[in-house]
């Protein structure tokens, strides 16, 4: 494998790893290898407090927030062949891909809104505010816990009178959370 250090990187076939941190500006991980068991890793100069990870299009980058500074991972999200197996950090903690990949999510888009691009999708609709939604989601929770199921009579009987064979079929499956 290659140890690669500042500016572009371009590397496969091996076990490389990609040294990033303060000072080293934007840099591009060309990396692609279709060997079983390739261990790929980015091994940051800095903590992992001091990074957000981000999805730009179909590739991954990780950025210093002190600084800006990003390292890039092209196609990462596109090739199962250009991917990172791990980051390593200047504190000895180490991010599997799955880590890695589930900082996306939860470290940009919910606490750092501003590092989105837009506020809008590809097709012009507007990004929905998470925690709002996850706000709105645990009041419906609680306020669907508070019904009871009743008899199959009750739920059977619409203010008509007509059936509904269905209800009877959710009033048995439903359980209070």
């Amino acid at each position: 494998g290659d140890r690669l250090s500042g500016s572009s990187g371009s590397s496969s076939n091996g076990n490389d790893t990609y040294v990033f941190g303060k000072g080293y500006g934007q840099d591009t991980v060309y990396d692609w290898d279709s060997k079983a068991g390739n261990m790929d890793t980015i091994q940051m100069l800095v903590g992992p407090e001091e990074v957000d990870v981000m999805q730009d299009n179909m590739d991954l980058m990780i950025r210093i927030k002190e600084t800006g500074e990003k390292i890039r991972v092209n196609a990462y999200f596109r090739d199962p062949y250009s991917k990172v197996e791990q980051v390593k950090f200047a504190d000895g903690t180490i991010w599997t891909q799955s880590q890695l990949e589930s900082k996306v999510i939860t470290e940009v888009t919910v606490k750092n809104r501003a590092l989105l691009k837009s506020d809008s999708l590809n097709d012009g609709k507007k990004v929905p505010d998470l925690a709002a939604v996850s706000t709105q989601t645990e009041q419906l929770i609680q306020a669907m816990s508070t019904f009871s199921a009743t008899s199959d009579m009750e739920l059977s009987q619409s203010e008509s009178g007509k059936r509904y064979a269905e209800l009877p079929m959710l009033a048995q499956s439903w359980t209070k959370i």
